[in-house]
């Protein structure tokens, strides 16, 4: 959720999402008992995801996802 916390604080309003990991894609899109050990974490998700924004949730392949976090940690750098 960081490169989000940077989109939210540089004013985007359309975002696309990529996660390699379709249970926490699962989480996200559906509710989580409050004794889930990670119910905090994903509850503060859901509201930081609720903000005023559009958003696309999507599964994407570990492959792929390495290839945008390059990118992603080469614009930070």
């Amino acid at each position: 959720m960081g490169y989000t916390l940077h989109a939210w604080n540089e004013g985007c309003k359309l975002l696309e999402i990529e996660c390699d990991s379709q249970a926490v894609i699962h989480m996200l899109t559906h509710d989580v008992v409050d004794s889930h050990p990670l119910f905090s974490l994903i509850n503060g998700c859901k509201e930081f995801l609720g903000k005023d924004w559009l958003y696309h949730l999507s599964h994407e392949y570990r492959e792929q996802n390495r290839a945008a976090d390059h990118l992603a940690a080469a614009y930070f750098a």
